[in-house]
């Protein structure tokens, strides 16, 4: 039996998760919480690159996904992030293409989620989102490796409109 890369506690990380999914849409869920009340929509990478090969192995990858979140009690309209599954490289850029156009996050430095620098940037980037077609988000594990996630946007621009109307909230300035 293979041994993992993973200590026990990166295995076992806790991972906020809903079983509150309210609909689908191609490869986007959207679900909905109470108390506090949030909304948020959330995929799974269709597809996952890591170079080199043999960094796989070593690779230590937990929960991950890219998520859009609406919080109405303390203002939050459309807070995208992008759970990893790994720890960042010190001081690594963290690519987010849209179709062809890259924009960059930020990672807290020991981090695994990355997002937009300010709420301003939150929008810019849904707003190319609902107009794409995939998302590529490359970045360099802590262990050395590279690792390009990617997601399809198909449905994301109902799925993020749904959730942003279950919560109150309408993003005129998106359209």
């Amino acid at each position: 039996m293979a041994t993992s890369p993973c200590s026990s506690t990166e295995q076992d990380e806790p991972v906020e998760t809903s079983d509150n999914v309210i609909a689908e849409f191609q490869a986007w869920s959207v679900f909905i919480e109470t108390g506090p009340e949030q909304c948020f929509v959330g995929a799974d990478p269709l597809e996952t690159i890591i170079e080199p090969a043999l960094a796989e192995e070593s690779l230590c990858r937990g929960a991950m996904g890219l998520t859009v979140g609406y919080w109405p009690e303390t203002g939050v309209h459309g807070q995208l992030s992008f759970r990893s599954g790994y720890e960042f490289y010190p001081d690594t850029d963290i690519e987010f293409i849209v179709d062809d156009t890259s924009y960059p996050l930020s990672a807290e430095k020991g981090g695994k989620i990355a997002w937009p620098s300010n709420a301003d940037e939150d929008l810019k980037l849904i707003s190319a989102m609902k107009q794409g077609s995939r998302v590529e988000i490359i970045a360099r594990a802590a262990s050395g490796a590279n690792v390009k996630d990617t997601y399809l946007l198909s449905g994301f621009a109902s799925a993020v409109d749904l959730a942003a109307e279950t919560c109150s909230y309408m993003l005129a300035e998106l359209n």
